[in-house]
């Protein structure tokens, strides 16, 4: 039980590090997954991104809403 409850606390200290806009690196960790599959999420599942002179961002409230939405 502790294992889980420091999982989550580091969770939760991740998640209010992070900034509003993150790299795809960043959107992975910070939702616990891999940078494949946030790319998978960009390319296929509609996981919308800010691309400013080739450059990707993807909004922390985005991230959430998206895979709020996508829930089973």
């Amino acid at each position: 039980m502790y294992k889980t409850a420091s999982e989550a606390f580091e969770s939760i200290l991740r998640r209010e590090r992070s900034s509003e806009w993150m790299t795809k690196k960043d959107a992975a960790v910070y939702a616990g997954i891999s940078f494949n599959t946030i790319a998978k999420f960009i390319n296929g599942n509609g996981l919308k991104v800010s691309n400013v002179a080739g450059v990707q961002r993807i909004s922390r409230k985005t991230l959430d809403q998206f895979l709020i939405d996508h829930e089973k």
